[in-house]
């Protein structure tokens, strides 16, 4: 967010360095007892955390996993974003306009979307592949009133790709993470974001 920032670039870590580091990670971690939940969260076993992944109840939120599913977020401060059922919502980012907006007693928001229909159906197919690692058809199907494989033809076809790599294992009735696509998970959740081009979908180096 500030120029100065770029100046760091040039001594961060990319490509399989950047993977050599990730995955010693991981090893040393699960190595010393804790679980790996997801991208870049882990836990101990007997943690809250572990035990609604155990039972396919956590959920994934901007604040990232947590056991309280099906609960609005609400924001406070400069550039925090509010999660509802229906609509997102970001304040503002300077504090001139934020001290302004809650000086003249109006929300301090700057803006926002409204969930449609298909997104809260892409968000809760998003949700499960990076909470669960699995996306069971039928449930889907249940929840939304669709057809999984007429309504995501073009997403499943794009997952043969990742299939072929390794990442995923595709069947009739389900989509499961790989071990290897755990660690990729985000790129395999963004299939199904549509508002990302597939260029942006399949820069791995950038999702570690």
């Amino acid at each position: 967010m500030k120029k100065q920032q770029g100046s760091f670039a040039r001594f961060l870590p990319e490509g399989m360095e950047k993977f050599r580091i990730f995955t010693r990670a991981i090893d040393r971690l699960t190595r010393a007892g804790y679980r790996y939940i997801g991208l870049d969260h882990f836990a101990r076993p007997e943690d809250e955390i572990c035990q609604a992944q155990d039972e396919r109840t956590l959920h994934r939120n901007f604040q990232g996993y947590t056991t309280k599913s099906r609960c609005d977020l609400y924001a406070m401060g400069v550039s925090s974003i509010s999660g509802l059922e229906d609509a997102y919502a970001q304040n503002w980012r300077d504090l001139p306009n934020y001290y302004r907006a809650i000086d003249e007693g109006r929300w301090p928001v700057m803006r926002g979307a409204q969930v449609t229909c298909e997104d809260k159906l892409r968000r809760s197919v998003i949700n499960r592949v990076l909470c669960h690692c699995s996306v069971v058809k039928r449930e889907v199907e249940r929840d939304f009133n669709i057809t999984f494989d007429d309504h995501f033809a073009r997403e499943l076809d794009r997952l043969k790709m990742l299939e072929a790599d390794g990442l995923v294992r595709l069947s009739e009735d389900r989509i499961d993470v790989a071990p290897l696509g755990r660690i990729f998970i985000r790129n395999i959740a963004m299939i199904f974001d549509a508002y990302l081009s597939a260029e942006k979908q399949r820069v791995f180096s950038k999702t570690l």
